[in-house]
């Protein structure tokens, strides 16, 4: 399933957040050695079971395929949807879902001032700084759903800081994602970089939260 943001954080336009955290989280898992369905697929199958527009040999018993619309912006990993979820995922022959939600995203920050160094007779040998210090934070809960149990079968909420992210760590962000990116990464940003610097530590403290998701999956559905 796709990784869905309800911690109600607009610091950028779009779902961007979530559509890097299901990026990362669904590559991180396959590297594990579950095989997992493209989510393009998963999702027709899901609006086909809501929207009752699946063939006639699979005709949806959806209760809501007489009152919803396809092409309406809803959420259908919502509770709601769970038995419409399961039809679908035993049409794809899924044994299990996994359904992810951001239930915090944030970032603070702290700036800390160096004053300047004056001597008597020599003056001021420099003019201090102000270094600006970001810290990202995120939770992400996942549910496990059995579809031949029918059930959630495990639930748990993991937690993921930006600090916590080391240098060696941040390597094999980049190898996953692809990029020379989260290496790069400084510890002290600049202030006229501000926006820059919390999009990327934010981006830190879900891979960070993804990281410790992949073995919960991993033992979970193995």
């Amino acid at each position: 399933m796709p990784v869905v943001d309800k911690s109600g954080h607009t610091g950028m336009q779009g779902n961007a957040f979530s559509e890097f955290t299901t990026e990362v989280l669904n590559q991180a898992v396959r590297n594990t050695g579950v095989k997992t369905l493209a989510w393009f697929k998963v999702s027709k199958a899901l609006e086909e079971e809501v929207y009752g527009i699946s063939d006639q040999k699979n005709k949806s018993a959806s209760p809501f395929k007489m009152v919803l619309s396809p092409g309406l912006k809803q959420d259908l990993t919502s509770d709601l949807y769970i038995t419409e979820m399961i039809q679908a995922a035993k049409r794809l022959k899924a044994k299990y879902i996994v359904r992810p939600v951001i239930l915090k995203l944030f970032t603070s920050s702290k700036i800390e001032t160096e004053a300047p160094t004056c001597l008597p007779i020599f003056g001021c040998v420099n003019k201090g700084k102000s270094d600006l210090f970001v810290f990202g934070e995120a939770d992400i809960k996942i549910d496990i759903i059995s579809t031949s149990q029918e059930d959630i079968v495990a639930s748990r909420t993991f937690s993921g800081r930006s600090v916590d992210v080391t240098k060696d760590r941040a390597n094999r962000i980049d190898a996953v994602v692809g990029s020379q990116y989260f290496k790069s990464e400084s510890d002290i940003c600049a202030t006229r970089d501000k926006d820059i610097c919390n999009e990327g530590k934010l981006k830190l403290a879900l891979y960070d939260t993804v990281d410790k998701v992949v073995d919960f999956i991993g033992n979970k559905v193995n």
